[in-house]
């Protein structure tokens, strides 16, 4: 769909093709500051965490499928590891309905990224995945 963000993305990725370094280095410091605004107030600063989320994967995706999700990851971002540190820890929430656009926004990084992980991120991934269709969010659910 023809969206202002995904025009960024696009644009994003654009520029990654001949200036990937230093697009990578200048967002991963936007990137940093969001993810710690959103730590210090989550309620109040959720769509920074959203903002995170879909920078991260604009940036990362050099190559994707709908069957296999990201294929060919950009070399000057860790997905494992912005993973475990940032979107894990938003799936083990006890609340699943809690920040439901973030929650969607877990999901659909996992179901992108997928074929990056580790067997064991996956499996250690799946019952955070199941307790998320109890949720009484549709957005969560879909």
């Amino acid at each position: 769909s023809a969206t202002r963000r995904r025009a960024a993305c696009d644009f994003l990725q654009a520029l990654c093709i001949f200036f990937e370094s230093q697009v990578v280095g200048i967002y991963s410091q936007y990137i940093d500051v969001m993810q710690k605004e959103y730590l210090q107030n989550p309620i109040q600063n959720w769509s920074k965490k959203d903002t995170c989320i879909f920078l991260v994967l604009a940036l990362a995706s050099k190559g994707e499928t709908q069957k296999f999700g990201i294929t060919k990851t950009s070399s000057f971002i860790s997905i494992p590891a912005f993973y475990s540190n940032s979107i894990f820890p938003e799936l083990q929430s006890p609340d699943v309905n809690s920040l439901p656009l973030i929650k969607a926004d877990c999901l659909k990084f996992l179901i992108h990224v997928r074929n990056q992980l580790e067997r064991d991120a996956l499996v250690k991934s799946l019952p955070e995945c199941a307790r998320y269709l109890s949720s009484r969010n549709i957005v969560v659910q879909r």
